[in-house]
């Protein structure tokens, strides 16, 4: 138990309110709540089992995706929330990156993104059209290149390493 627990529940025990507990540690009333009320730790582990089954892991990159960073950007835009049921459909029952054509699991969610094919520093926007389901170090690599200048930059790396690439 760590001593903020202590604390909430010795001055409960005390017969001090929320509202002053809250005043006393600096803590929000929720925290107070989840150590004082009962049944309060299973009902908010069992609310995040099904927000986590209900919208999964893709649920996550999708709001990644819509809402752009960069909270003093004179360009921010914040794009609608793009709909599961679409980017799913888009990216099919076996998804793939679109930049390695490896495949990916999506509840392995360190190991892939949503890409901006265009990226927002060349103009792109935060829409289902631009948007590419991609191993997490491919789009690293591709940064905010466009796909074809990611792609002639590959080329350039393998032919100055002696390899021989052609088109197929």
């Amino acid at each position: 138990m760590t001593i903020l627990q202590q604390e909430i529940i010795r001055l409960r025990k005390e017969g001090k309110t929320y509202t002053q507990i809250q005043n006393i540690l600096d803590c929000s009333k929720g925290t107070i709540a989840y150590h004082c009320s009962n049944g309060q730790k299973q009902k908010t582990k069992s609310r995040n089992a099904r927000h986590s089954t209900r919208r999964g892991a893709l649920y996550k990159k999708i709001q990644g995706f819509c809402y752009n960073y960069g909270k003093n950007s004179p360009n921010r835009k914040n794009y609608p929330l793009l709909k599961q049921a679409d980017v799913e459909k888009k990216i099919g029952k076996n998804p793939i990156c679109y930049l390695t054509g490896e495949p990916i699991d999506l509840q392995d969610m360190p190991r892939y993104s949503l890409d901006h094919i265009i990226p927002l520093s060349r103009g792109g926007e935060s829409t289902l059209e631009n948007m590419g389901l991609a191993l997490k170090e491919a789009n690293q690599a591709k940064s905010d290149l466009t796909k074809e200048e990611f792609l002639a930059l590959c080329v350039k790396v393998l032919q100055h390493n002696g390899y021989k690439v052609e088109k197929i």
